[in-house]
């Protein structure tokens, strides 16, 4: 298990926040990135121009071929519980990570791109030809992010997630390094810069994340364990509503771009995308960080109460400190000083963190329901949870698009945010016949969801 509490006692705060800290660090380093990559950006060779392609094609594109190895953390934390797991696993997250980094390269380097992806996302001209740069050094990213997560996973399982913010300040530094290599050289087109720097990333942490696994995860896992390895359909019923998931989700970000070239002044909003998603990602990473950890602890006595009480706790700082900073001269100040924002950008950008207060507030709650299904191994109704959001969020945007009574980033962060509660809403029921299941196996549901 989790190395944190000994088997058969019931979970504490102290617990669950020895396991929280170096996951949220972790999330913290990876959703840094944005807002440094963004106020870089803004200082290089087609500075705006640039950050539009970026943020509007390269980024929510390589995360949408991406989306389908994500959940690979939370399968590798709830199921690597002996080697032969572990290893039946990894050999499953390496072919799905080459066929993924395929079909990146087939989309970056052939006309699919301007066939699929100009056409879908309805792009605009000046930034197509730097989208589709930036789009081909990002093959990488899908493999080696899934190698990596495959293996955290297990890391997290074993006791030490320590290693895993380990490998996230590897993967940060690697791209200050790169990006300060860039800038110091000159005249590097800034499309060039981000992607190097994203792709050099992510390669630094899945390296440093395999020879983590070999120190410390192979040592403790007995060779085999009392359950064989999930298998055949039965892995498939486990791992495809997760791996839909995340697709399902990440589909709202080339959709909200698709929504906001279609509005009124796109060139502007699509720079602000990838920026305001950057600090209300930041902020969303901690409750994504919280996640593993329900997963990793929910079979401890008492631990549903405990983690409930966590998760609103968690909810509270979020959602205070996007307030603090909509709601005072910190949002000015950041966008302006350190992402080098034009002051009209930058009060429009603190004007959409108001939209996007109730992502933070609710994510908690739905990352620990979430969790809650994965430890029950009934992972359908995650799937049906982010389809709520997406539908809802695709209801929403084509409205905006149709009538453009809003600027295109107002509009889009007022649909998610109300695409959150409705998620919410659903996980909530739904994830109650697996609380029941949870309590008939006499482990740490031992509450109502309240």
């Amino acid at each position: 298990m989790s190395g944190t509490t000994r088997p058969g006692a019931p979970l504490r705060a102290r617990a669950i926040a020895r396991a929280f800290w170096p996951l949220a660090v972790s999330w913290a380093f990876m959703s840094a990135e944005l807002p440094v990559l963004a106020a870089v950006a803004t200082r290089l060779p087609g500075g705006e121009l640039h950050l539009a392609a970026f943020g509007g094609v390269v980024f929510p594109v390589a995360l949408s071929i991406e989306a389908p190895v994500i959940m690979l953390l939370s399968a590798s934390t709830a199921l690597s519980r002996d080697r032969a797991a572990h290893r039946a696993l990894g050999r499953f997250a390496v072919r799905l990570g080459l066929v993924l980094s395929g079909l990146h390269a087939l989309l970056s380097l052939t006309p699919l791109y301007g066939g699929i992806v100009v056409r879908v996302l309805d792009v605009p001209a000046p930034i197509v030809e730097p989208a589709r740069v930036g789009l081909a050094i990002m093959v990488p990213w899908t493999l080696a992010i899934a190698y990596r997560r495959y293996q955290q996973g297990a890391l997290i399982r074993a006791g030490h997630a320590k290693s895993v913010g380990v490998g996230t300040a590897v993967r940060f530094g690697t791209v200050l390094s790169v990006l300060s290599a860039c800038v110091l050289a000159g005249g590097v087109p800034g499309i060039v810069v981000l992607t190097s720097a994203l792709s050099c990333g992510v390669v630094a942490e899945a390296a440093y994340s395999g020879w983590a696994a070999r120190r410390h995860v192979r040592p403790v896992l007995p060779e085999h364990g009392a359950r064989p390895p999930l298998s055949g359909r039965a892995f498939a019923r486990f791992y495809v509503p997760l791996a839909l998931t995340p697709m399902l989700s990440m589909m709202v970000l080339p959709m909200g771009a698709a929504a906001i070239a279609r509005m009124p002044d796109p060139l502007r909003s699509l720079a602000l995308w990838p920026v305001v998603h950057g600090v209300v990602f930041h902020l969303q990473s901690y409750a994504l960080a919280f996640h593993e950890v329900a997963v990793a602890h929910l079979d401890r006595p008492r631990a549903f109460a405990a983690l409930a009480r966590f998760a609103r706790i968690l909810s509270g700082l979020l959602a205070g400190m996007l307030l603090l900073l909509a709601a005072t001269p910190l949002a000015t100040g950041y966008f302006v000083g350190f992402v080098g924002l034009a002051p009209d950008d930058a009060a429009l950008a603190a004007r959409v963190l108001w939209f996007a207060l109730p992502l933070p507030l609710l994510r908690p709650r739905v990352s620990l329901m979430h969790g809650v299904l994965v430890a029950a191994e009934r992972t359908g109704p995650i799937t049906e949870s982010v389809a709520v959001f997406l539908v809802v969020a695709a209801l929403g945007l084509s409205l905006f698009a149709t009538f453009d009574p809003l600027p295109g980033i107002v509009a889009a962060y007022l649909t998610l945010s109300t695409a959150r509660v409705m998620e919410t809403a659903w996980v909530e029921v739904r994830a109650r016949a697996a609380l029941r299941t949870l309590q008939r196996r006499g482990s740490g549901a031992d509450a109502p969801a309240t």
